[in-house]
């Protein structure tokens, strides 16, 4: 207890004395945090978690899958690529796994082969799902 109030007084004189504190920082510092600033402006994805709902080398059955989609979610994102030789259609767009296992077991109701896989999420999907 003597302790604490000895470091509280010699803080509180600190404080009151009102001398002006100068803070230097190094100008390698002041270049990291410059790139550090620069580099997370023009870089806004990040690794996150995405349903997977469909996978198809056919790509009227992905279109068929697309178009039931949005007939039966309009309003969710749906993200589709090709890779060859697959189709995937994908949605949602979580930063835990846990936040998406709900998602997840809503998708499977309509796509029960659905399933969670990394990917490369932007910063304007996550407020869509979170």
């Amino acid at each position: 207890m003597k302790k604490c109030f000895l470091i509280l007084l010699a803080l509180g004189g600190f404080i009151l004395s009102g001398e002006a504190q100068t803070i230097v920082e190094e100008p390698l510092i002041s270049s990291m945090m410059q790139s550090y600033v620069d580099f997370n402006k023009n870089h806004t994805e990040m690794r996150g978690w995405r349903i997977q709902l469909v996978a198809t080398t056919n790509k009227r059955q992905m279109e068929s899958a697309k178009s039931k989609f949005y007939s039966t979610y309009p309003e969710y994102e749906l993200i589709y690529n090709h890779e060859p030789p697959f189709f995937h259609l994908k949605t949602g767009a979580f930063l835990k796994k846990q936040n998406a296992l709900p998602f997840l077991i809503k998708m499977k109701k309509s796509y029960p082969g659905a399933f969670l896989v990394a990917d490369e999420l932007e910063v304007h999907e996550l407020l869509r799902y979170n």
